[in-house]
């Protein structure tokens, strides 16, 4: 489990305005062989109120054909406090076409510094029209605004109760070099989970070794261990995992390894390969391709077939952009010899299209710098590598869609600052990465994959 310096973004600066692009609507579609066309699944559109750069109310709906045309299926609404934090986020369904009906609504609290120290949620009973607390998560941070605890609380139906309780060890640099989760159990806290990293000059992760504690004997048992190597621009260049084989004499055994390649800061290939009759063979490649602006227009994956001892195509996913760099289509296809295709048995077929209206509001440019993360999506690991025009400090937070803070650090004051979270133990998923500098905030999603 991992709980590093890695959707609700906050403005606790007074931020700077230009005219801007923000996401107004979202479509997806699924082609269909016997038409030979895509065909309408769902959309969403955001609305927003004046001209900050987070929706107060996303409208999603699903595509009927039997009625040609969409119908409403959930609603989400958010609230902001005067420094743009939100505080709070109430979902519905949709039961009528005129009826929504609450689903459930989270609440966060913020300290003086903007950081969140509270989540709380709540689901609704609609048998009973009441509402019934779910979940509480409590944070704390040390002055440097570095995640020290998560404490999180379950409702089982008596009232709220410990379950989880993460604490981070720092260095004198604000690095995580230790974690231990506690689980709750007949009034007390049990030693559950642990990792130790060490770490390069520059912070970024050499080793990182996962111990589960074996109550029986009192002890922790070592799990796994991650390896990481880098070039001289701190690039992750290996990614080595392995498990502890008791049977074996108790050594670390070989699992899988990956190894990436670079143009400039882009990563344009990742290799994976498996560890078997001990020797390396080889089981992924992917390769990537970019434009001139560094935007990311074609992914390509393939596995490696034996009977040929050569790699195959799989799937590709396109992306096209518009002039402010926005994405606006990402389509993803099937190899199907001699070409790129379509198979919607095994859902792949899919495009999604992205729709943008131009106002004065913060944006990225305005921040003061730039951010980029790769490779999207992340399996094991995500590099983060942020420019800032102007050296300063900044505080990086990773949240899921959900609003649940996974971690929070703060960097030094710098204009370059790259460094490399583990992600293999972060549920597969959609998150949003929170950069809130000295002259503004970048925010930037990704996704983890298993």
């Amino acid at each position: 489990m991992k709980f590093k310096k890695l959707l609700l973004v906050t403005f606790a600066l007074t931020p700077m305005f230009a005219s801007a692009q923000r996401l107004v609507g979202l479509t997806k579609a699924t082609y269909n062989t016997a038409i030979s066309d895509f065909l309408n699944t769902d959309s969403t559109v955001y609305s927003y109120t004046g001209t900050h750069a987070y929706y107060d109310q996303a409208l999603t709906s699903n595509y009927s054909y039997a009625l040609s045309g969409y119908y409403w299926n959930t609603r989400t609404l958010k609230t902001y406090d005067g420094s743009g934090n939100v505080t709070k986020v109430n979902v519905q369904s949709c039961d009528t076409p005129s009826t929504w009906v609450d689903v459930s609504e989270t609440d966060y609290t913020y300290d003086g510094s903007g950081n969140t120290t509270s989540i709380s949620i709540q689901m609704y009973n609609k048998a009973t029209s009441t509402w019934f607390p779910y979940s509480r998560d409590g944070y704390t941070y040390d002055g440097s605004n570095n995640l020290l605890t998560d404490t999180s609380y379950y409702n089982g139906g008596k009232g709220y109760g410990p379950q989880t309780l993460l604490n981070n060890t720092l260095d004198g640099s604000g690095h995580v070099v230790s974690s231990t989760l506690k689980s709750y159990f007949g009034g007390s806290w049990y030693n559950y989970v642990q990792d130790a990293y060490t770490l390069n000059g520059a912070g970024k992760i050499l080793t990182d070794i996962t111990q589960r504690y074996n109550s029986k004997k009192s002890v922790w048992a070592n799990s796994t261990q991650e390896t990481y190597t880098y070039d001289g621009s701190n690039n992750i260049l290996t990614y080595l995992y392995q498990t502890w084989d008791t049977a074996g004499g108790g050594s670390w055994k070989n699992n899988t390894m990956s190894s990436l390649t670079y143009s400039g800061s882009n990563v344009i290939t990742l290799d994976t390969a498996i560890y078997s009759g001990g020797a390396w063979a080889p089981q992924t490649h992917d390769s990537m391709s970019y434009d001139a602006s560094n935007n990311m227009i074609a992914e390509v994956f393939q596995y490696y077939s034996s009977s040929i001892s050569n790699f195959v195509n799989s799937t590709l996913i396109s992306n096209t952009y518009n002039a402010s760099n926005k994405i606006t289509t990402s389509t993803l296809s099937r190899w199907n010899f001699p070409g790129w295709g379509y198979n919607t048995s095994k859902g792949l077929g899919t495009v999604a299209r992205y729709y943008y209206e131009t106002t004065d509001v913060p944006n990225v440019a305005n921040a003061g710098g730039s951010i980029k993360l790769y490779p999207v999506p992340a399996n094991s690991f995500l590099d983060i590598n942020l420019t800032w025009n102007k050296s300063q400090t900044a505080v990086i937070a990773i949240y899921d869609l959900n609003g649940k803070l996974y971690s929070q650090w703060q960097t030094a004051n710098c204009s370059n600052y790259n460094t490399n979270i583990a992600t293999n133990h972060l549920p597969a998923g959609n998150y949003i990465l929170k950069v809130k500098g000295a002259t503004g905030v970048i925010t930037e999603r990704f996704s983890v994959v298993h």
